[in-house]
């Protein structure tokens, strides 16, 4: 038994096809690949512990490579290069950088400082470490 039976919650626990939150769906002619770009709310260690995938360019979590993420934490560092701003941010489990390109639709924040609790929104990817 489903654990969002209508005996537990009052309804039947799925979404008829005019009521899906996400539009197309595979079943009404959703576009390949549409569900592997999902965001992923995740810790750093997840980030930082989870397997890279076999080209090296991407991170796996539970099998899933890992397209979007959502992260909070607190801003230890900004640093900014030519082509990008790097922002270090730690949340209780660990830090990451964080770059936002210089080439992006959207400008970098501007009024964010070192030791405020920042939400990150973005593609997750993997760089090469400077050595």
């Amino acid at each position: 038994m489903s654990q969002w039976s209508s005996s537990q919650y009052g309804g039947n626990g799925n979404f008829a096809t005019s009521q899906s939150p996400m539009g197309a769906t595979p079943s009404t002619g959703a576009k390949a690949g549409y569900a592997d770009d999902c965001l992923l709310p995740v810790t750093v260690k997840m980030i930082n512990e989870a397997e890279t995938t076999s080209d090296g360019s991407s991170k796996m979590i539970n099998g899933r490579k890992v397209s979007f993420v959502k992260i909070m934490g607190l801003l230890r560092g900004i640093e900014e290069k030519a082509a990008f701003k790097s922002y270090k941010v730690e949340d209780s489990t660990g830090v990451i950088d964080v770059r936002v390109w210089q080439s992006d639709e959207e400008e970098a924040p501007q009024n964010v400082r070192e030791g405020s609790y920042v939400k990150v929104v973005g593609k997750c990817a993997v760089f090469k470490r400077p050595r």
